[in-house]
């Protein structure tokens, strides 16, 4: 699976690439940590799955969303941020995010979904499943 994470935070986008490149097959194509880095960013590498933050350094996670329904085919989109409040999740589900986590408090279920969603991407392209 190829990843791409973004998050304005070094050590955030250190501790996703450490937990998720520990998975056989996950491969981490391009971090940033702003919107416009991030679009630039994986327009070209066209990851498989992207981890997003909302509040970036400069622009927002959400005009991330809006040009990645833009990609065909767009990568699986997972939200992490600090501001996981109802409201922000449903307008992040419904501009095209597989889930949104809250960073504080379930870091580690992202983490356990983008980890199934390798296992499963992996397992699609060895033909294993039908």
């Amino acid at each position: 699976m190829q990843l791409y994470i973004v998050d304005d935070a070094a050590p955030i986008r250190r501790e996703i690439a450490s937990q998720l490149t520990a998975v056989a097959g996950v491969r981490v194509v391009g971090e940033a940590s702003t919107a416009a880095e991030a679009v630039h960013g994986i327009v070209q590498a066209r990851p498989d799955v992207v981890t997003l933050d909302l509040h970036l350094a400069a622009g927002h996670g959400l005009d991330v969303l809006a040009a990645m329904r833009l990609l065909v085919p767009s990568p699986t989109v997972v939200v992490i941020t600090n501001h996981a409040e109802p409201q922000v999740k449903a307008r992040c589900i419904a501009a095209g995010a597989r889930d949104v986590f809250d960073k504080s408090f379930e870091f580690q279920d992202a983490m356990q979904l983008c980890q199934r969603l390798a296992n499963l991407l992996d397992h699609h392209q060895r033909g294993l499943c039908t």
